[in-house]
């Protein structure tokens, strides 16, 4: 469900909320619990795009209900997963991009596009 412009409510996983974030790029924020893979990618097909359209799997933190599908969808999608330096300990697998915001690169779409909400 949209709940506002490029911004989706991922409807029928368990777990927290899921948020896709969907723009020129498309990141999404937490995934939740174990399985839940195939619903995100069915929702991306919903709205029209791939999901090789997506880039990014953000996770808040590595607790199982916010964090469990992320191996999942990277699998499913090849995008990659980002967390906070203060979560790489919690998550390390090999998998795991860290996004600093200290090394002068602009910030990514996804950053940019929570900020103008």
């Amino acid at each position: 469900m949209e709940i506002a412009p490029g911004i989706h409510r991922i409807e029928g996983i368990t777990g927290s909320n899921s948020v896709l974030l969907a723009d020129e790029q498309m990141a999404v924020v937490d995934t939740g619990l174990s399985d839940n893979g195939e619903a995100i990618v069915s929702y991306i097909k919903s709205i029209g795009r791939s999901p090789s359209d997506l880039q990014w799997i953000l996770v808040t933190h590595f607790h199982f209900d916010h964090s469990g599908s992320a191996a999942e969808l990277h699998e499913l999608t090849g995008a990659k997963i980002v967390a906070h330096k203060n979560e790489t300990e919690a998550g390390r697998d090999g998998k795991l991009l860290l996004i600093k915001g200290d090394e002068g690169e602009s910030p990514p779409f996804w950053y940019r596009m929570l900020q103008r909400r």
